[in-house]
């Protein structure tokens, strides 16, 4: 009890302050102390924190408080609905042969309201109709809307419609439930219904901030759905009444893409190329892919200007990526057949859309004093081994300060120290969502490094070599797979660095004539690892010819590859665009931009080349106001956080 009372005492403001009051709490239980619990955790209580209510239980009927220990265990039980504080509460309450029967509004608000949070509809259901029926004056707004959402998530759409319908259209509720029930009918597959209530909701709320969003978001429901006709009439109405909003520009994209798969090169061309002009500097989700098929649909068409500025503008951000990579091959084509001879006339448009290639996306810094303690906080605590706490405290500090570069890389940092390459990357990438497309100058090393993890290359280099493969390639498949975690497990029992099944990477070592003991264990040695999955990228080199193919045999197995081949459109841009499996096409795309980082980064002996990280962009971005970073950097653009809705 000593050691949790220190704790509190000299670091009040940890965030482990509470875990440390609710040890002390149940060390106070068991050392005979049980009626100082309730005093002592009197805030908590108040504040209805399901682990000190709990505690504070366990105190009461330690003592032989039963009166009050019921009391507690059942506010337990409404306000840790959904929690395990709140399942043990009720265990406990069974065993004492109680009643669960909410004795006010409040219980029954809080059971109902954690239920949801849970995603645990059937209870919530109950709950929220209970409350209805028992306490109406308690149904607010909000509550309503989120029992629209329980209905529909239950498939019951029918008393959906009956909670929207009691909501006046005065209430500010309203817009809200328009949009919960249309997502409602749209998920349950109900598009009469839809169109009925998108219609509704237009007219009433024609200026509503969210009716774009809604259209919009059931359009995206009927494309889940494979519904071309709900797809095309949700995004094309979306498109002709709310051009100018934001939430617009993936339905503006979704119908370019529908005209490219119709093979209307010349409609989609122009969608794709006002879809780049137009969205792209707002919205940059389909901006690869839409720069590179503005410029192949320009190319089909015959719109030979427009095609080569295009393929240009991709090249020059995405030269390292999927569509860069395809698109420096159409170019080099184009240019071979002397169409791309001469300078580049687009029009206007064209010349929008080309820049709006050219920018990428980097966070300013929103870090204060508060962030920056918590930060430095973290650091003590990595250093004794808490990585985890560690962890917690950056991430507490993001909740003020989201996207700051230096909390998440601090962050990324901490992932790294546990052996989480993934979590490394994905907490940097808040800062830099556009980090693939920046040049290797304008990053530091160590955020390279966080992006572009390498281990191992003296095994990588020697084993490319013996497999005559390309060893980028090798490296890019690796981060594929594992992101070079050396003990990466995969649910499908595939391990380490390039995720081999026990099975597979026997037969590879019986073929090499390797005698290794292949087991789940020996194959997070790297060395292993790297020496059977260059066998195995070799053998489906060696049956199939390209780096797409074999890509495809390594994800979704060599059997799909003839499969698709003979289905799927023969150019491999369009193959690869055709691919079913989601997965398997952000794989192939993936291994080829992994490539084309690792060759630009990183010289043949795992070294970073001399120019990454010469003329990083952070400090410019940190030491000039925006006015001057404009003028200075035009193809920078600061990733602002957004505003409270």
């Amino acid at each position: 009890m000593k050691e949790f009372t220190r704790l509190r005492t000299e670091f009040p403001n940890s965030l482990r302050v509470t875990d440390s009051r609710l040890l002390w709490a149940d060390s106070a239980i068991k050392s005979g102390s049980a009626n100082k619990v309730a005093a002592e955790l009197a805030d908590l209580i108040q504040a209805k924190s399901p682990g000190a209510l709990l505690i504070t239980a366990k105190a009461y009927e330690s003592a032989g408080d039963q009166p009050n220990a019921i009391a507690f265990y059942r506010r337990t039980y409404f306000y840790g609905a959904g929690k395990p504080e709140g399942k043990e509460a009720e265990t406990r309450l069974n065993a004492l042969a109680q009643l669960l029967v909410p004795g006010n509004a409040e219980e029954l608000m809080e059971r109902a309201e954690n239920l949801y949070a849970a995603k645990n509809f059937v209870e919530a259901e109950k709950a929220f109709t209970e409350l209805a029926t028992r306490f109406p004056q308690s149904v607010t707004g909000d509550l309503q809307i989120k029992r629209i959402a329980t209905f529909a998530n239950l498939k019951r759409m029918a008393d959906a419609q009956g909670v929207f319908d009691s909501i006046p259209v005065s209430s500010i509720a309203k817009e809200k439930a328009f949009y919960q029930l249309l997502i409602g009918y749209a998920d349950n597959r109900l598009w009469p219904e839809a169109r009925r209530i998108a219609e509704e909701m237009r007219t009433k709320f024609a200026n509503g901030r969210l009716t774009p969003k809604a259209w919009v978001d059931a359009g995206i429901e009927a494309r889940e759905a494979k519904n071309k006709v709900e797809e095309q009439f949700f995004f094309g109405s979306a498109l002709a009444n709310y051009s100018n909003a934001i939430e617009v520009a993936s339905a503006q994209f979704e119908l370019a893409w529908m005209a490219h798969e119709s093979k209307d090169f010349t409609r989609s061309s122009q969608m794709l190329i006002e879809h780049l002009a137009r969205y792209a500097d707002k919205d940059t989700t389909n901006r690869g892919k839409a720069g590179y098929w503005a410029a192949r649909d320009s190319e089909r068409a015959g719109k030979v200007a427009e095609a080569c500025s295009l393929y240009d503008a991709v090249n020059y951000r995405y030269g390292a990526n999927w569509y860069g990579y395809v698109g420096t091959q159409r170019l080099a084509s184009m240019k071979a057949q002397g169409k791309c001879s001469t300078a580049n006339s687009a029009n206007d448009l064209v010349a929008k859309a080309a820049r709006n290639l050219k920018t990428v996306t980097v966070a300013p810094e929103t870090s204060g004093p508060n962030e920056l303690a918590l930060a430095a906080k973290s650091d003590d605590l990595s250093t004794v081994g808490l990585f985890d706490w560690a962890i917690d405290e950056l991430n507490e500090a993001k909740k003020t300060a989201q996207n700051s570069p230096k909390i998440n890389l601090a962050l990324a940092r901490h992932y790294r120290m546990k052996g989480d390459n993934v979590n490394a990357l994905l907490a940097l990438a808040k800062s830099y969502p556009d980090y693939s497309q920046m040049f290797p100058e304008e990053m530091g090393r160590e955020e390279w490094e966080i992006f572009y993890p390498q281990l191992a290359w003296d095994q990588i280099a020697a084993w490319s070599k013996n497999r005559n493969l390309d060893m980028y390639q090798v490296a890019g498949l690796i981060r594929q797979e594992s992101v070079f975690n050396p003990r990466a497990k995969s649910g499908a029992q595939a391990y380490g660095l390039m995720q081999l099944l026990v099975p597979t990477a026997k037969i590879v070592a019986r073929k090499y004539g390797s005698t290794a003991a292949v087991t789940g264990e020996s194959l997070f040695l790297p060395a292993l690892n790297i020496e059977l999955g260059t066998g195995y990228m070799r053998d489906q080199l060696d049956k199939f010819g390209r780096i797409e193919y074999m890509a495809v045999a390594y994800n979704a197995g060599p059997n799909r590859v003839p499969q698709w081949r003979a289905t799927l459109p023969l150019e491999i841009d369009e193959f690869v665009e055709a691919i079913p499996f989601k997965e398997t096409k952000g794989y192939v795309q993936g291994v080829i931009r992994n490539s084309a980082q690792y060759r630009r980064l990183y010289d043949e002996q795992g070294n970073f080349k001399p120019n990454v990280g010469t003329r990083p962009l952070r400090a410019e971005i940190d030491s000039k106001s925006s006015e001057q970073l404009a003028a200075e950097f035009p193809e920078i653009v600061l990733d602002r956080p957004a505003g409270p809705e």
